[in-house]
């Protein structure tokens, strides 16, 4: 804090000296995109990057219902014990995790709406950091909600189930953060898991799902979920991957990339 004539610099704003309400403290960005802030701790990959899933506060995070019905975990497991297929994340801490990353606007646009359905995209517009080249960047991700993946009061609300998922999908696309929110659970995973490396038919799936065209594309290709599994596997796709065991733990933006390379694929014959 410095004085200037009657007025005082606080960070990176300027207010008079005789201000009532001042808030104890301004956050700043410094050249490289970050918060200059001494409570905020970023933690690094390898590669220089900000390792987004170490930014998030242990306290959003707990068991996922789904490890804990297959005796993999209990509520009371340390969640540091536990790989993040195993966990849920709440979505207060995909928010904090956003306002640490810096955004300037976030837009919504219902896709689909019907009494039994609703589908919207969220796109967020994120401040400019040294990892995107100090350069503004706009990420969109869909969600929907239906009577079938959500549950008890939630089937009441689906638009607003919808936004929540799709603004949480958007913050974990774009940070590359592979543990579901729990605004993203339903009855169907409570009762039937993960979409599994099986058998999944592209009809079981909702047509909205990037899933469902991945497994559509595998199916015209003849390329099977296990050498599919085996390749994700083998290239380290993302962090993680030499242990997933379901489709919806690979992150939206790989499913892209996996539909791209089958769109180039010829099919492999029988």
């Amino acid at each position: 804090m410095t004085q200037l004539g009657n007025h005082v610099t606080l960070g990176y704003m300027t207010a008079k000296k005789n201000t009532i309400n001042q808030p104890p403290k301004l956050l700043a960005r410094n050249d490289y995109g970050l918060l200059e802030d001494k409570d905020i701790s970023y933690k690094y990959k390898e590669n220089g990057l900000v390792d987004w899933r170490l930014m998030i506060d242990p306290s959003w995070l707990y068991p996922n219902p789904s490890s804990v019905a297959s005796g993999k975990a209990n509520y009371n497991t340390d969640v540091s014990t536990l790989q993040d297929k195993d966990l849920c994340i709440k979505l207060f801490g995909l928010k904090e995790l956003a306002l640490i990353r810096g955004y300037t606007n976030v837009s919504y646009n219902v896709v689909k709406a019907a009494q039994d359905y609703v589908a919207v995209s969220c796109g967020i517009t994120w401040v400019p950091n040294y990892e995107s080249e100090n350069k503004e960047i706009y990420f969109e991700s869909i969600a929907d909600a239906h009577w079938n993946n959500t549950k008890n009061f939630a089937k009441n609300f689906l638009s607003s189930i919808a936004e929540n998922r799709a603004f949480g999908r958007c913050v974990r696309g774009f940070l590359g953060i592979n543990v579901v929110g729990d605004f993203e659970l339903g009855e169907i995973e409570k009762k039937t898991g993960v979409i599994g490396f099986q058998q999944t038919k592209p009809d079981d799936l909702n047509p909205t799902d990037p899933r469902a065209t991945l497994l559509r594309l595998m199916t015209e290709k003849n390329v099977t979920l296990p050498a599919l599994k085996a390749k994700i596997a083998k290239e380290k796709m993302f962090d993680g991957a030499e242990s997933v065991e379901s489709l919806e733990e690979i992150p939206d933006k790989e499913v892209f990339k996996l539909i791209e390379r089958l769109n180039k694929l010829k099919a492999k014959k029988r």
